[in-house]
């Protein structure tokens, strides 16, 4: 079978009628809902080996999975690829439209036909990468799973002529990329760049038997500063899913709705529209309802036993701290130092000590332990404190009273040019906020079960695409219920 790219064509799949919406008052849609809790040689085969009778069914590799033409079609066309020397390959998707299925289909399959590559999915962000980790578990699959900078042997550093984040080799990290020989690259859209450059020269040498497979929504945000991922441009033999399969609720429904007017100024109308217990779906109330809500959610059992129970998404910073405020006070009280254990942080910029790596940009984790005390002439808190990935970590946070002088000093340094010292002194510390909400952008390639989205504060992008973007970025953010105002 030839390797070639599916035939683009519109999605306007048609949608089937909802119930009336329900007003939120008949039930408590917060508390009401439980938590969700040596390497072996490849043996590369021509994809004209495969005859139709060789091939598995592929409408039915997947025990209860019905696999609709299109993607048995990308099934078959990935199938190719990975049996090819073709180094590139894309396969393109809306939520919904099946990726992460027929990527389970396509290792099952392999591992069917006595196929034992080895494989690692990979992200470019630490919370994309547990949502593979948690997926694999799932599916059995007998996978690696990692980011794509450990992958590389990578560190993020802060460009000091550019200010920008950079990736460079890390002394202290093997490179893992040789060890495979299919390389999954999920949430693409995520990829700049400077990373796209990075993987394909890390599979360019021909006598390596490395392939990379990359797996996106090209409706989802671009990397920062860029219009598009190359990702979406550079590859030519691709699979494009353009058919939702998944219409199991009320958020797929607004998502879709929201793709396909990417350029339309006028927002569809959000109405409540969920399942008969009010365990999924969207729920539109008014400013004050939702602020409550938010709060019950942070406050309730349910939270406390899983950290990625609610999420709040707004795009401006200013927003974000406001309300990450509010929710802190709700669960901490008014009037508490800064840092208090139980504290949920992110990193808004890389951390290192030394040439160790301890957080990456948009990394999580929370407060465990909380001291103060002094680095040379700063006031520091020394936080220890435990990421997503389950590490123990210390982390000094410069102090509130030393902020006046830090900045003074800062400022200096710029003003005489030395740069050395101007960044040496920036990256002394780490620089976190609370996580309880974050911005749009931030939470891309996360999946929280409860997300409340702050509407009106994303409609301050004029950009018509690209608030359109970010609204249906932070809808496919919800795994059960989308909480919104207008």
């Amino acid at each position: 079978m030839t390797n070639r790219p599916s035939t683009r064509r519109a999605a306007h799949p048609q949608v089937g009628t909802r119930p009336p919406a329900e007003r939120l008052e008949s039930a408590d849609p917060v508390d009401g809902a439980e938590p969700v809790t040596p390497e072996e040689p490849v043996q590369q085969l021509d994809a004209t080996d495969y005859s139709q009778e060789d091939r598995l069914d592929d409408a039915e590799i997947l025990p209860g999975v019905q696999l609709n033409p299109q993607q048995q079609k990308a099934l078959q066309e990935m199938e190719a690829f990975v049996h090819s020397r073709e180094k590139l390959y894309l396969l393109t998707g809306y939520a919904g439209t099946g990726k992460t299925t027929l990527l389970q289909a396509l290792i099952k399959k392999l591992r069917a036909g006595g196929d034992r590559r080895r494989i690692v999915f990979t992200a470019f962000s630490n919370k994309a990468t547990k949502v593979l980790e948690s997926m694999a578990s799932q599916w059995n699959l007998d996978i690696d799973c990692m980011t794509c900078c450990k992958l590389l042997g990578l560190r993020p550093e802060i460009d000091q002529t550019t200010g920008k984040q950079v990736f460079k080799p890390d002394a202290n990290s093997e490179t893992y990329i040789d060890r495979y020989q299919l390389v999954v690259v999920d949430e693409a859209s995520m990829i700049n760049e400077e990373l796209w450059l990075l993987l394909t020269l890390a599979v360019a040498d021909l006598i390596k038997q490395i392939q990379l497979l990359f797996v996106g929504d090209v409706a989802q945000l671009p990397p920062i500063g860029e219009p598009e991922s190359r990702v979406f441009s550079q590859i030519y033999d691709r699979s494009d899913l353009t058919e939702v399969v998944r219409y199991g609720g009320a958020i797929a429904l607004l998502a879709e709705s929201i793709r396909n007017n990417l350029t339309r100024a006028q927002l569809p109308r959000f109405v409540t529209d969920t399942n008969c217990d009010r365990t999924e779906g969207v729920f539109a109330v008014e400013r004050r309802e939702w602020e409550k809500l938010l709060i019950r959610a942070f406050t309730s059992d349910a939270c406390k036993h899983d950290a990625d129970y609610v999420r709040g998404l707004a795009y401006t910073n200013r927003r974000v701290d406001a309300l990450n405020l509010s929710i802190r006070n709700a669960i901490h009280g008014v009037g508490q130092p800064r840092f208090v254990e139980g504290d949920r942080l992110v990193a808004n910029s890389p951390y290192m000590v030394g040439d160790s790596l301890i957080l990456q940009t948009s990394s999580e984790c929370e407060v465990l332990d909380v001291a103060t005390g002094q680095d040379g002439p700063w006031q520091v808190w020394i936080l220890h404190v435990l990421t997503d990935e389950g590490n123990h970590r210390t982390i000094s946070v410069l102090h509130d009273l030393s902020k006046a002088d830090y900045a003074k000093l800062l400022n200096l340094y710029a003003q005489e040019k030395r740069w050395q010292e101007f960044w040496d002194l920036k990256n002394a510390f780490a620089d976190v906020s609370y996580a309880y909400c974050l911005t749009i952008h931030k939470s891309q390639g996360s999946t929280f079960q409860n997300v409340f989205v702050d509407i009106p504060n994303a409609l301050i992008n004029r950009n018509i695409r690209e608030r359109n973007q970010l609204l249906y970025v932070a809808a496919t953010r919800a795994a059960k219920r989308l909480f919104v105002y207008q």
